[in-house]
């Protein structure tokens, strides 16, 4: 058995991270840092409550940190748990600077123990439908990728994330889900240009954001608004051989705040009505006729389990991180890429920067 500690226990904690740890047969969380130790007894009246992080690092019987704190704090309390030998995983972004993951990733090495970045969007089962379907070569080579993550909450709320401060707003809030999945198929592109804009009234951080990652042979754009009312249209992707567009948000997230158990049979599964469309155009060659073709193609089952599974595969036998510290800094790099494309207001060649 895997002893787990979460620092933190806000609402990523209780809705995401807690139902999918106590899902998994080798993870036993048996410790949490938190102000609130009636919310937590409450909810993990088995789990000892620390009222810090040094205290929980100090006397804890954790193996594996869960860091779901506010982002400006990933850093720091990652480097803690590592320093202390405990194998750690950090919510997304694992940090704001590209020196601070490199940071990570040495500590880890001198460890000997593993670093796994929280991007659990890799399992969402829109994600997994659109990296078979470009593995497969059913669109051929893709030249337009688009991929958005719209809301619509036209008013700022008091979360943290609407506060100003180091890690705040909606670029580093949800620039790190599209960047990661972006930059997992295609790898790092040659430019971006990015407009990161503070549209509501009343808001203090951005709150919108529309990206452009510039490669030789193909564009992505990745956006995400708080005032889009209508069906958000999830993907747009051509290519060579056909356009794939689907509708509607991964599932999971909705279901685990519900409260709904992994095992249930609609767990990660998506409405139909959201299944995705795949165009292509048939033509013979007698009649050099050219007919619209459309296939409705299901969207694969989700399942955010898949990280903790292997997250206790890496610990138990030394095996491949679900998701790689590479992976993890480049995400930092472009969030810093972005940031600076928008205050020169212009396109950032990325071979030419330089963290400062």
């Amino acid at each position: 058995m895997i002893n787990v500690a979460l620092i933190g226990f806000g609402s990523i904690a209780q809705n995401l991270h807690l139902p999918l740890l106590n899902n998994h047969p080798e993870l036993n969380l048996s410790a949490v840092s938190s102000s609130r130790p009636e919310l937590v007894a409450s909810k993990l009246p088995e789990a000892k409550c620390y009222a810090s992080p040094d205290e929980l690092l100090a006397a804890s019987d954790a193996d594996l940190v869960v860091v779901t704190t506010p982002n400006q704090y990933h850093y720091p309390l990652a480097m803690k748990a590592l320093k202390s030998g405990r194998h750690v995983v950090v919510e997304k972004p694992v940090a704001l600077h590209l020196k601070e993951i490199q940071d990570l990733q040495r500590q880890a090495e001198q460890q000997d123990v593993q670093l796994f970045p929280f991007h659990n969007r890799r399992w969402d089962g829109d994600f997994q439908t659109v990296a078979q379907l470009i593995a497969n070569k059913q669109l051929g080579e893709i030249k337009r990728f688009e991929s958005n993550f719209d809301r619509f909450i036209p008013a700022p709320k008091s979360k943290w994330k609407e506060q100003p401060g180091p890690g705040s707003g909606l670029w580093v809030d949800l620039g790190p889900h599209l960047l990661d999945q972006a930059l997992y198929l295609f790898g790092s592109p040659e430019a971006i240009t990015a407009r990161v804009l503070n549209t509501r009234s009343g808001s203090a951080v951005d709150d919108y954001f529309n990206v452009q990652l510039h490669y030789a042979d193909k564009e992505v754009l990745l956006a995400a608004s708080n005032h889009n009312a209508a069906p958000v249209k999830r993907f747009d992707i051509q290519g060579t051989k056909g356009t794939f567009v689907k509708y509607g948000m991964d599932v999971q997230e909705e279901q685990l705040q519900a409260g709904m158990a992994l095992d249930h049979e609609s767990y990660g599964q998506d409405q139909e009505n959201n299944h995705g469309t795949l165009y292509t155009i048939d033509k013979t060659d007698k009649t050099e006729l050219e007919t619209l073709s459309e296939q409705t193609i299901p969207t694969l089952r989700g399942s955010y389990i898949e990280f903790y599974e292997q997250v206790a595969q890496a610990i138990r036998y030394e095996s491949q991180s679900p998701v790689s510290i590479k992976a993890a800094a480049e995400v930092a790099r472009f969030l810093q890429l972005g940031l600076l494309s928008q205050k020169q207001g212009k396109t950032i060649k990325v071979r030419q920067y330089r963290e400062e």
